[in-house]
């Protein structure tokens, strides 16, 4: 038979359960501790220990910490974490981030087609736009759908400008909402922080 074991003291599981007959309970029984029979959730329930019943037992809360308290659910019996709103404006910068990132790596449209514009491309943008300044010759670029278009130095020139205005506003875009993050006095304050469509 399984006993659940638990404090004298106060009545409350210690987790651990033993499984035997009652001689072997009694040699192996830790000190200053009760056999229960049968498995008993040590977070539902303990011993009162007056009257030798069970009876409901919730048990004391995690520590808190910078990034999380800790609010009862009776549906669940168990302590949920709750984001402190330090963890909250933390979650929501990342998520302004991962926007951000998103809205330079997007293809960027241009009068000459769509190029690509990962950091790969970007690159591959500044390096055509250079060297055609650089040699006054053309240079031929690969865009987005993987065709190919002859561009003058004029033209390789405007393509960058467009990249170069489109990582500014995304980040200058980043900036501000960062600000208003750090200024938010609550959760719901930071939820209403969003990526403005716009912005890329």
């Amino acid at each position: 038979m399984t006993y659940s074991i638990y404090n004298l003291t106060d009545g409350v599981f210690t987790g651990l359960r033993l499984g035997g007959d009652a001689e072997f309970i009694a040699v192996n029984l830790p000190a200053g501790c009760g056999a229960w029979p049968g498995g008993i959730d040590p977070l539902r329930e303990r011993v009162d220990i007056p009257s030798q019943g069970l009876v409901a037992y919730q048990p004391p809360a995690p520590p808190a910490d910078g990034l999380r308290t800790w609010e009862w659910s009776a549906a669940l019996w168990r302590w949920q974490p709750v984001p402190t709103l330090v963890a909250v404006k933390a979650r929501k910068w990342e998520e302004i981030k991962a926007a951000r990132d998103a809205a330079i790596s997007a293809p960027l449209a241009t009068d000459w087609g769509m190029f690509d514009h990962d950091p790969k491309a970007r690159a591959a943008i500044q390096e055509m736009a250079t060297g055609a300044s650089v040699t006054s010759s053309d240079v031929v670029a690969t865009l987005a759908d993987n065709t190919t278009v002859k561009l003058q130095p004029r033209q390789i020139a405007a393509v960058l400008a467009l990249s170069f205005a489109r990582v500014q506003l995304a980040r200058e875009t980043a900036t501000e909402l960062r600000d208003q993050v750090d200024l938010a006095a609550s959760t719901e304050a930071v939820a209403a922080v969003a990526w403005p469509e716009t912005a890329g």
